[in-house]
């Protein structure tokens, strides 16, 4: 599914989060969000190369290559996801099931409304997708299992 969003995330504050199911985890370029396409920010990312597992994944244009390269998920488990930007420190820190992940220095500036969501070989769901110009979380947290209004 390709969307445009309503405005920039540019290099403001942000979240993105969502919940995600693979039934099979599938050798190829799979990945969950990818903003900008040919200059991509991708969130979540397996390489078809060398079958990695990365959490996010910068091109060259946004400084850098994979971000994190330990979240493996499983099959067939619900996962949510939160991925949160912060300006002032220049830092995206990684969320799973409210629990922090970790952080890493991104400097990107997504400056296209254009996403692309669960890339051509993702077999799997995504649901209830949020994307926000603001820094929702900054500490471990319960996930809503409730449908975002």
């Amino acid at each position: 599914v390709t969307a445009t969003i309503a405005s920039n995330l540019s290099t403001n504050d942000w979240t993105i989060e969502y919940w995600v199911y693979h039934n099979a985890l599938t050798a190829g370029n799979e990945y969950h969000l990818e903003f900008n396409s040919s200059s991509a920010f991708t969130l979540y990312y397996r390489d078809s190369s060398n079958e990695n597992l990365m959490a996010a994944y910068q091109s060259s244009a946004f400084g850098g290559s994979n971000v994190w390269n330990t979240f493996t998920p499983n099959n067939k488990q619900w996962y949510h996801l939160a991925w949160v930007h912060d300006d002032t420190a220049n830092k995206l820190a990684l969320f799973v099931d409210g629990a922090f992940w970790g952080d890493v220095t991104f400097t990107g500036d997504i400056n296209s409304g254009a996403v692309e969501l669960g890339g051509s070989s993702m077999d799997g769901f995504i649901s209830n997708l949020r994307i926000t110009k603001e820094k929702l979380y900054t500490s471990n947290f319960t996930p809503s299992t409730l449908a975002f209004e």
